[in-house]
């Protein structure tokens, strides 16, 4: 079987979207994975070894030169990439003032690149035939570029096209004129998206059920399965109970830190010092959170690292944590979503600690986890991480018990298998819609 997956960046285990394609798709005997991406950074992982590259700013700035878009190569020939390294720190440059100025036009620029077809050219189209794909797997996102290639796909060689969605993308979250038309249009191209494609996954079930509505198709429910082979819960609790958060700072989450970071701080203070939390995150640090960092005796703040040592860090900690945010606004957009990183922080055999509302998705998942910790009222944390200071033995019990519930509903073996038969019953058996099933 040749899967064809499309991503918007660079298919890198350290960020969520490389490491869960990874998670997905390893272990697969007999199948051949190329994959489609949007950037000039060279990928980081163990598992593919054919890409082909579109990066956006290039279908731009080669629009009337649109032979030069593109660029096709294998693993091995990465340290030799057609983009030099001051092409790739440019590029990054770029998505970095972008996140910070969020100009809804510069996304609109992009629609119009995507939609310009430029980057339609004979090397795209000889690597889609030469790959000749019988599944073509995609992030459901950046509806405008994404309808832009799937069509394209299906008019070259009509592989049966399956979506994942691991976001609502659907609820609009920022304000004006151009990012107003920049929605509409997504939303628009996200309906041609589904009516083309054959398959769609949802990542909880409270998404699933809400867009088999709207849409009128069947979703599934798709989660990153827990590796446990080599997990091993941890048989006791340091003098300093370590906290460790590994994630993105986005959608608010920056300020429900920076109250924990807050409460933390107080409790060190009035007894000796009992916490300590460490941040991995490869976000951008808002100035707020970097001065309560900075200003706290109990936290440090580290860059981005390999997801190998991640889950190491995590496994070595008392508590690993799941943060979201209290804000209505940053709640509009996580609702429905479940973070990669919960699975990890399951899969690590440490106790998990969850900090958010409890009518977002993530955090009703969480509440059916034995053995975690959820705090839903932001202003019982002071009194819940005393608790746990008073009596740490539990974190070792609490552990257990996640682990057990990981086992028996978040086998990674189980998510390959399951969407390793669909992939099979959509070649196989030519059919549009599969039974609806959750693992």
């Amino acid at each position: 079987m040749k899967i064809l997956l499309i991503g918007n960046n660079s298919w890198d285990d350290t960020n969520s979207l490389g490491n869960t394609l990874t998670n997905f798709f390893s272990g697969w005997d007999g199948n051949t994975l190329s994959y489609l991406y949007s950037r000039k950074t060279p990928p980081n992982n163990g598992l593919c070894s054919h890409y082909f590259s579109i990066p956006e700013i290039e279908i731009i700035k080669n629009y009337f030169m649109p032979e030069r878009i593109g660029y096709e190569y294998f693993y091995y020939e990465s340290n030799k990439m057609h983009y030099g390294k001051k092409a790739i720190r440019f590029e990054k440059s770029v998505v970095k003032i972008k996140k910070i100025f969020n100009l809804g036009i510069i996304n609109l620029m992009i629609d119009w690149a995507w939609l310009s077809k430029k980057w339609y050219n004979k090397k795209y189209i000889n690597f889609v035939k030469n790959e000749n794909p019988d599944i073509v797997f995609s992030f459901a996102t950046n509806f405008v570029r994404l309808y832009m290639i799937l069509n394209s796909i299906k008019w070259i060689n009509n592989a049966k096209i399956v979506l994942f969605f691991a976001d609502d993308v659907t609820v609009k979250t920022k304000k004006g004129l151009f990012h107003n038309i920049h929605w509409k249009l997504g939303q628009k191209y996200l309906q041609k998206c589904i009516d083309l494609s054959s398959c769609y996954y949802g990542i909880t079930p409270t998404l699933c059920t809400e867009y088999q509505q709207k849409f009128k198709k069947p979703f599934k429910l798709l989660r990153k399965g827990c590796d446990l082979s080599l997990t091993q819960v941890k048989d006791s609790v340091g003098d300093l109970i370590r906290i460790v958060y590994a994630g993105n700072l986005y959608y608010g989450r920056d300020e429900s830190l920076i109250r924990l970071i807050h409460t933390i701080d107080e409790i060190n203070h009035y007894d000796k010092k009992v916490f300590a939390l460490e941040i991995y995150s490869n976000s951008i640090v808002p100035d707020m959170l970097r001065n309560c960092i900075t200003k706290s005796s109990s936290t440090e703040i580290y860059g981005v690292k390999p997801y190998s040592e991640i889950m190491k860090i995590l496994a070595e900690s008392d508590l690993v944590l799941h943060i979201e945010s209290f804000k209505e606004e940053a709640i509009k957009y996580t609702r429905l979503s479940f973070s990669t990183k919960i699975t990890d922080c399951m899969q690590s055999g440490s106790c998990l600690l969850a900090i958010g509302p409890g009518n977002v998705a993530s955090m009703e998942e969480i509440n059916q986890i034995p053995g975690a910790i959820s705090i839903t009222d932001i202003d019982d944390l002071q009194q819940t991480l005393e608790d746990v200071a008073k009596n740490p033995s539990q974190l070792i019990q609490r552990a257990n018990a996640i682990q057990k519930h990981a086992l028996e509903n978040f086998s990674v073996k189980m998510v390959r298998e399951s969407l390793q038969s669909d992939f099979q019953n959509l070649i196989g058996k030519d059919k549009d819609t599969l039974k609806e099933r959750t693992y």
